[in-house]
């Protein structure tokens, strides 16, 4: 079905960035690229999902997306390290 080629887009999307970024950063991810990429997409989704049913506004939403990303990120780094 079309929505199921458009969630295998955004995952394999998602699943190269995390690669990207981690070669980038020169982390070694605690997972597999896969799995990092399901953690990164399920984070995105609930945050996405809290805005969805309006528990929270579209501004606060953004910053506590991007506040849990930064902090996936920065425990794949301190967990390379």
């Amino acid at each position: 079905t079309l929505r199921a080629e458009a969630v295998q887009e955004i995952c394999n999307l998602t699943e190269q960035a995390v690669i990207r970024w981690a070669k980038h950063n020169q982390v070694t991810l605690p997972v597999s690229s896969y799995e990092a990429m399901e953690i990164a997409w399920g984070l995105l989704h609930g945050m996405v999902s809290l805005g969805l049913i309006d528990r929270v506004n579209s501004a606060r939403a953004h910053g506590l997306l991007r506040h849990a990303i930064l902090t996936l990120l920065q425990g794949w780094r301190s967990a390379s390290t």
